[in-house]
């Protein structure tokens, strides 16, 4: 709360420092949705960060640790795939998604500036009669918006196609060499019973990585 309280007045302090020319062309209800979308940002990254992704790491290296003192091949492999998977994930959203992410909340803003700004204004619309021009202005803001939120959606779709086979390998990867260890004599039941639960709690804990790292992305 006292990080929100410290974004916001900050942000605010720039925008005073602004010169009458920047305000002059640029929209207040912009300017205000990009304060407060900063401000409510940090309360997701600060949740997601603390509920998801620091427990996550402590789950997947212990997870990788434990089964790597009993099976080394085994270990390595479920290592290996955890750091693929997190830097495909990464990879990603930096290199994938990000533009089409930025062009997406540039719209969002605008969808926001442009009703602030037309409400403010709304007695000036009456008076003129020019209720439908303005309604035709805001169709074509909003009309962009869908363009390229689908085109962000679609990328987002990409990375969790990409994720989910990555996990499939991983399964059938884990899987296929537990059954090895277990028909050579080097696991018990117990042991592949072990190795299979691991990979639920692994799996699980993959995909809420992933979706963090989308929702951060956002």
């Amino acid at each position: 709360a006292r990080n929100m309280k410290a974004i916001v007045l900050n942000a605010y302090g720039d925008v005073l420092r602004f010169s009458a020319d920047w305000h002059a062309n640029n929209f207040a209800g912009a300017t205000v949705r990009r304060v407060t979308r900063a401000m409510n940002a940090y309360d997701m990254i600060s949740d997601n960060i603390a509920w998801f992704v620091l427990p996550a790491v402590v789950v997947l290296v212990g997870l990788t640790i434990l089964t790597a003192m009993q099976w080394p091949l085994v270990g390595l492999f479920l290592g290996v795939m955890i750091v693929l998977f997190t830097l495909a994930v990464v990879g990603l959203s930096r290199f994938y998604i990000l533009q089409r992410v930025r062009e997406y909340n540039s719209a969002d803003t605008k969808i926001g500036a442009t009703l602030a700004d037309m409400v403010g204004a709304n007695a000036s619309v009456t008076a003129f009669g020019a209720e439908q021009r303005e309604h035709a202005r805001f169709a074509a803001v909003v009309e962009d918006w869908r363009m390229k939120a689908t085109r962000a959606w679609m990328r987002f779709t990409d990375a969790w196609a990409v994720q989910n086979v990555l996990l499939f390998v991983l399964q059938a990867g884990l899987i296929g060499l537990v059954v090895n260890e277990w028909s050579q004599g080097r696991a018990t039941a117990g042991d592949a019973a072990f190795a299979l639960t691991s990979f639920f709690v692994i799996m699980g804990y993959l995909r809420n990585l992933g979706e963090t790292m989308q929702m951060l992305q956002r």
